[in-house]
């Protein structure tokens, strides 16, 4: 799948239409969000089910501040709409691909579970 940028107007609809999507928040200005970028371009090659949405903190201040990013780059993995996982600074493509795999081992019951659980927190 592609890497994506995405805007506070096609945040919901890129996580609706695709199970698996890690969302990149970064910055221009940010040199390790610069080095991560190719390692979400081979990523990109080796899982293509994986969609890549990249945010980019200073054009969409809104999305940054409701998930009160406070440093870049800060990556959430997320299935189904549920986050799976919310990780910060540089990382590896063996890194990631692990966050992946453990994702797709997730099985529906247990995403089901997590689902409830985020939805009960935030009432």
């Amino acid at each position: 799948m592609p890497i994506v940028a995405v805007t506070e107007e096609t945040f919901d609809t890129v996580l609706s239409e695709n199970e698996y999507v890690l969302v990149d928040f970064w910055a221009e200005w940010c040199q390790p969000c610069l080095q991560l970028n190719e390692v979400l371009e081979q990523l990109a090659e080796a899982r293509p089910e994986l969609v890549i949405a990249k945010i980019d903190i200073a054009k969409e201040k809104t999305l940054a501040e409701e998930f009160h990013v406070k440093s870049v780059p800060r990556l959430l993995l997320v299935r189904g709409k549920v986050i799976l996982s919310d990780e910060g600074g540089l990382m590896s493509l063996a890194s990631l691909e692990d966050l992946v795999d453990r994702a797709q081992a997730i099985t529906e019951e247990q995403l089901d579970d997590l689902r409830k659980q985020a939805e009960g927190s935030a009432e």
